[in-house]
């Protein structure tokens, strides 16, 4: 803590002063308020409709004012109701603001009482009444009666409320926390409760005139203007400064450890205890502007500004390009580009095509590089993966088996040609199976070969690696080898360790993170043998111990193995198993119990099962189809799927697939009705497609593959699994035709807002949290009109679940997250003669016509940027995080713009200079500094200049980057850089300070999304760089750029702007 002194400030219009515990108020000579201090809990933010105000007391954590009708107004701290003032206290004379409770003195010599009443602070005595003044301590009250004595009333528990026996003549009083001052008509000072610090032992000389107790110190006013000072002095509050002795004081009052007086000089003076800025004394241009002045009717219209057409690119996500594209399709559309397909295989959204030939094509999500193009954006049209030839087998990874029995692997990390895996070491493998951390191999000659993590045994050669001593696990293949007696030559039997052969298929269930991983091996003998994990009886060995090598099972006559695809939950997945006979035996694991496998009933001549999405499917050798739920601790009882017989392939899923002997397709499953959705069991036939000799069903994506080698495809295509086609991004410019000509482009958050000639407002892409205050209706169409009803718009801004807007009266307009009526927009009545707004994700900003800026919203990363961190958390009265009504940030009364980042905000100055606040933890401040946010440090208390940038003529901030273009033409940037959106990666990952972006000059006008940055030159030409995944970049392709490339299709644009992943322009029309 520290104590801090200030000169004061001229103030010649105030006429009171009032020192609450942290904070302090005045009140000016026309009524009007200003606070100061802590504002934790709002005690400090005036009630906008507060005037002709004639007397202030400032409490723990609430304020009061007196206005000049006789009501009362409160504001601050309510966890004791103390800001609710009761309909009694009307008539007042007098108000007297305690730690909890207040006090109210009306005209007819009553006192009415609130706030916290746990000692009787706030039960005002019997019969009381001729009361002249009030005071109110920590938890106790005190009244002068006319015939000048005391009466004390609340907690005790200091003797607080012992007035001394025979006080008499009193005219003044005063409460300390837990003291009480009188002064008497002769000058003299008395005083009682505690005195530990010195705080009930005043000095004894006569002739003062005023006394006011603090929390745990006193002061007093003497006849001649001096002032007094005696108990705690810990932040020097008794140190009365030179500068106040030397002046005439006319109004005193002591808070919880600082002191605030009036000079005759209209001087405003503090000091004492300072780490809420209770002493700082602002200026009263800090107050909030009341309203708009008005303006003369006949003033001129503003000037024209020069209209454009908006043009987008990107991705359509959200609307953002005015309209949403079909990303599905219910009818089977012929995949392009893709012939000769024997099979096809999907790992969640990416897809692959076995060629009979044995090249592989691929297409979808490429976000961990499984296309292996060396990139990670998604395709939407088939393309060949590179140096895959012969390939017979797809698993996940992905990895490929070629037909000399090589495996191949790709992926993370991204690369444009698929590995080998171990060569020299691993051969002659005909299928591969994995949890994404133990691989095993099956092999030609019919044994396993196995590496990767170990904890449980699932190597299967008999060890196991400590548990998270992954650097004892197996990096190279190991044969997986099973025990048997074998006796010697002399007779005797001993064990003998020999591999597991004669293997036909190896099946995993759990594994990957969600369950202990447990692994299966069906021999041609038809037995089953299983290892790894058996914690909770999975291995159906009728024991709970794990198993380090494979033991063998009680099943016999087995000819098919099958396990539910692991899930993120925890409901363990059953294991199937098919007899010779066609009955299915399955069993699934139990805490504390032992499981074994378990015949299902009703089950005959089952050939295969389908596993996926919860639902299982049995087909029979006679082409029938059962169909059961898996999902459930409970499953269903198998049931036939009506309609349906001589199938000869199944694909379960949500919507599952049959495939018939004629070659046609059939389906069935979860179907929408008007509430909601239902199962049927009843298959109707997909139209379109004939002649199919494969199905493959993908998580709502449908494939088909026709005897001539054709793919055919239906359903979800969102990621391009259809591999139709890019029908979800414009990888060039295009006219927004629903949007029409516009005069302002902004766009941020997932959303777009165009400002028309007219002064109204037209927006489209995300409405998330309504933040456009949209009717239900409303919300189904791409573009929105004239919205909030405004007229004479000249800014906007969008967060996360929030806009604000501000019109040509300066007035200001809110909608979205915080708003409780959100069918409208709701005026924000503490702003006026705004000038231009801006957002971070949950903080907004207002610019005004005296260059001061405002905030307001969450403030956990000091976005605020008036030098108090608001911390998560309960406080005593709720959340503290945010920040309800506007306060002043703390840069120089001289901002001609704004902008704000993620969580960071930049003023920038009438000299050029840019001022930055809130989040560092990428160096956005660009300060020379990062600090995490999990750090203390990390928040910067108070703006301040970037002091290497100077001649700033315009700012921009989206995500942790921010840029700068100065007077010369020059841009800088600094914060993120992660996807080389300075132009350069040699600045690395971030950079802390501006650095040039080099190969641009004479910028005119700037825009990021945060990843994706594009300038305009004096030109009127686009230059894009960074993200380009979605094509954002403009350029016709998905594929990053480090350094500035001009935008091919763009001309004569006056406007930019990026929201996400899509990009806008507003293009000038020159024709005349």
């Amino acid at each position: 803590m520290t104590s801090f002194e200030t000169p004061g400030s001229i103030a010649t219009d105030v006429v009171a002063v009032a020192a609450g515990k942290d904070h302090s108020l005045l009140l000016y000579s026309d009524g009007v308020v200003l606070s100061f201090g802590k504002n934790e809990d709002g005690q400090c933010d005036i009630p906008i409709d507060l005037r002709n105000v004639t007397a202030i007391s400032a409490g723990g954590f609430h304020s009061l004012a007196l206005r000049g009708d006789g009501t009362v107004a409160a504001w601050g701290g309510n966890i004791f109701r103390q800001s609710e003032v009761p309909i009694t206290a009307v008539s007042v004379v007098s108000i007297a603001a305690g730690h909890w409770h207040n006090l109210a003195l009306r005209t007819d010599g009553t006192v009415v009482a609130w706030g916290r009443d746990s000692w009787g602070a706030a039960t005002v005595p019997d019969g009381l009444s001729d009361v002249v003044a009030i005071e109110a301590g920590y938890e106790h009250s005190l009244a002068l009666l006319s015939d000048g004595t005391v009466i004390a009333w609340g907690s005790n528990d200091k003797g607080q409320c012992d007035v001394p026996e025979g006080l008499a003549d009193v005219v003044a009083i005063s409460a300390g926390a837990w003291q009480g001052f009188a002064l008497r008509r002769d000058g003299e000072l008395i005083s009682w409760g505690e005195g530990e610090n010195g705080q009930t032992s005043p000095p004894q000389n006569h002739g003062i005139a005023a006394v006011t107790g603090g929390y745990w110190h006193g002061m007093a006013l003497s006849e001649d203007g001096r002032l007094f000072a005696w108990g705690d002095d810990e932040f020097h509050q008794n140190d009365v400064p030179a500068w106040v002795s030397s002046a005439r004081v006319q109004a005193i009052s002591a808070g919880g450890e600082h002191n605030v007086v009036l000079t005759e000089d209209g001087r405003v003076r503090a000091w004492g205890r300072s780490d809420h800025w209770q002493t700082s004394v602002p200026d009263r241009s800090a107050t909030y502007p009341t309203s708009a002045p008005p303006r003369p009717q006949n003033e001129a219209a503003p000037p024209r500004l020069p209209s454009g057409t908006v043009w987008g690119w990107g991705s359509t996500d959200d609307g953002l390009l005015a309209f949403h594209p079909k990303l599905s399709t219910a009818a089977p559309m012929r995949v392009p580009g893709v012939d000769q397909v024997a099979r096809v295989v999907t790992l969640q959204n990416t897809v692959f095509a076995l060629r009979s030939d044995g090249t592989v094509a691929a297409w979808g999500g490429n976000d961990k590089g499984q296309l292996c193009d060396g990139t990670r954006t998604d395709r939407y049209t088939p393309m060949s993966v590179s140096n895959l030839r012969e390939i017979t087998e797809i698993a996940r990874g992905p990895m490929a088996v070629s037909a000399s029995g090589l495996v191949w692997a790709w992926g993370e990390p991204v690369e444009r040609e698929p590995t080998s895996v171990h060569p020299g070491l691993l051969s002659d493998v005909v299928r591969i199976e994995h949890d994404d951390h133990t691989y095993f191999g099956l092999l030609r000659d019919g044994t396993v070969r196995s590496w990767g993590r170990n904890q449980h045994g699932q190597i299967g050669n008999g060890t196991r690696s400590a548990y998270g001593k992954t650097d004892a696990d197996p990096s190279v293949p190991t044969t997986v080898t099973v025990l048997t007696e074998k006796r010697s030559w002399l007779g005797k039997l001993r064990e003998v360790e020999k591999p597991l052969s004669d293997v036909v298929d190896v099946v995993i269930s759990g594994g990957g993170g969600y369950h202990p991983i447990s692994i299966y091996a069906l021999r041609k003998d038809g037995s089953v043998w299983g290892w790894g994990s058996n914690n909770a009886g999975q291995l159906g060995d009728g024991s709970t111990e794990g198993r380090s090598r494979p033991v063998k099972l009680g099943l016999s006559g087995i000819v098919s193995l099958v396990a539910e695809p692991r899930m993120a939950t925890n409901i363990w997945p059953w294991m199937y198993a098919i007899t010779e006979a066609g009955t299915v035996w399955r069993w699934r694991p139990s805490q504390g119990g032992v499981v074994a496998p378990e015949q299902m009933s009703g089950l005959h001549g089952i050939r295969a099962i389908s596993i996926a999405e919860g639902c299982v499917l049995g087909l029979t050798s006679e082409g029938a189809v059962w169909n059961w739920d898996a999902g459930s601790l409970t499953p269903t009882p198998p049931a036939l799927v009506s309609e349906l017989d001589d199938v000869v392939q199944v694909a379960a899923g949500r919507r599952s697939l049959a495939l018939r002997v004629d070659g046609s397709v059939w389906t069935w499953g979860w179907e929408p009705t008007e509430f909601g959705s239902r199962y049927s069991r009843t298959a109707t036939r997909v139209e379109g497609i004939a002649g199919v000799s494969s199905v493959c069903n993908a998580l709502g994506t449908y494939f088909a593959v026709c005897d001539d080698g054709a793919l055919w495809a239906w359903g979800t295509g969102s990621r391009g699994q259809l591999g139709t086609g890019d029908n979800r991004h414009r990888l060039v410019p295009g006219v927004v035709h629903p949007v029409g000509d516009a005069v302002g482009l902004v766009a941020s958050h997932d959303t777009a807002f165009a400002i028309k000639a007219d002064g109204s407002l037209t927006a489209w892409g995300s409405n998330e949290f309504n933040k456009l205050a949209l009717t239900r209706d409303e919300e189904s169409e791409d573009v929105w009109s004239q919205l909030f009803a405004l007229r004479d718009v000249v800014s906007t801004a969008s967060g996360s679940g929030l806009t604000v807007t501000v019109t040509r009266d300066g007035s200001v307009w809110e909608t979205g997250f915080g708003n409780a009526d959100e069918s409208r927009p709701l005026r924000v009545r503490e702003l006026a003669n705004i000038t231009a707004v801006a957002a971070c994700s949950r903080t907004k900003f207002a610019l005004r016509e005296d260059g001061s800026v405002w905030a307001w919203g969450d403030s956990q990363r000091n976005e605020i940027g008036d030098g108090r961190i608001l911390v998560p958390g309960p406080s005593l009265s709720g959340m503290v995080s945010q920040r309800l009504v506007p306060a002043r940030v703390q840069v120089p009364y001289d901002t001609v713009a704004i902008a704000a980042g993620d969580n960071t905000a930049y003023a920038l100055q009438r000299d050029g200079t840019l001022w930055a606040w809130g989040d560092n933890e990428s160096g956005q401040l660009g300060n020379g500094a990062r600090r995490e946010m999990s750090m203390f440090e990390s928040h910067d208390l108070l703006p301040a200049p970037i002091a290497s940038l100077s001649d700033v003529v315009s700012v921009c901030a989206g995500g942790s980057s921010a840029f700068a273009v100065t007077r010369d033409g020059a841009l800088w940037a600094w914060g993120s850089n992660e996807f080389g959106q300075f132009g350069s990666r040699e600045s690395g990952l971030s950079s802390v300070r501006p650095t040039q972006v080099e190969g641009l000059s004479e910028v005119r006008l700037i825009a990021t999304s945060g990843e994706s940055t594009f300038a305009v030159r004096r030109d009127g030409s686009v230059w894009a760089w960074g993200r380009n995944d979605q094509g954002q970049l403009g350029d016709g392709t998905q594929v990053d750029r480090c350094t500035p490339t001009r935008v091919p299709e763009l001309a004569n644009v006056i406007g930019i702007a990026s929201a996400g992943s899509t990009s806008f322009a507003l293009v000038q029309d020159l024709r005349v």
